[in-house]
């Protein structure tokens, strides 16, 4: 995931995908923003009309978090 911190675009980068991979961005408050399938190795999210400050990125496999990671919002 880069950049992080991020101004715009923030890149998801995953080497094998499975069935039912998906990605959840929530704010820091918990509340779900986005919820999509990652459906390539490499996804691209315009986070450029979001506000400034953390959120955490959760990368799911089957129901399953794989990897959660704090993004900064700049």
């Amino acid at each position: 995931v880069f950049p992080n911190p991020v101004k715009d675009k923030l890149v998801i980068k995953h080497e094998a995908l499975a069935l039912n991979t998906r990605f959840i961005l929530s704010d820091a408050s918990g509340r779900i923003i986005l919820n999509e399938e990652l459906s390539k190795t490499e996804h691209t999210l315009d986070l450029s009309s979001f506000a400034k400050g953390m959120y955490l990125l959760m990368i799911q496999e089957g129901g399953s978090t794989l990897r959660s990671i704090k993004v900064i919002k700049d």
